[in-house]
Parts: structure tokens; C-alpha cells; sequence
């Protein structure tokens, strides 16, 4: 089942910047410094990145999905 968390914009000197929930971070085995995939469609933005804890969300676009 999806997880929804609300996150906000905020600024790190001239960037922008989303701040990810901890939970998502542990459940998906990310920490500072590791890159990732953002991809930008008309109905979203998704990291496409597989989950390290199958408890937290499963990502929603398939590789063959992306165009």
C-alpha cells in the first residue's frame, strides 16, 4: 500500500531542496551523498529506486514505463 508524506521546498544556500522523510530514507538504504534518478512526467515526479525493507513504498514506474 502507498505511503504519503507531504514534504516541503526549502532552500540550501542557492538551491533548492526537498527534504526526504527518515523513514524513507532508512527503508530505501539511502544517506547523505547518494545519488539518484528523478524522473519528471506530465503526472509526477518519481525516483525510481528499489526498496532495501519491502514495509516501505514500492515504486510506482516501471523502467520500460519511462519515455
Amino acid at each position: 500500500m502507498p505511503v504519503k508524506y507531504t514534504v516541503t521546498v526549502t532552500s540550501v544556500g542557492s538551491s533548492s531542496v526537498i527534504v526526504v522523510p527518515k523513514p524513507v530514507l532508512e527503508g530505501f538504504g539511502l544517506k547523505k551523498g547518494d545519488k539518484v534518478d528523478l524522473i519528471v512526467r506530465d503526472d509526477g515526479i518519481y525516483i525510481p529506486i528499489a526498496p532495501q525493507d519491502k514495509g516501505i513504498v514500492e515504486p510506482t514506474i516501471k523502467e520500460d514505463e519511462v519515455s
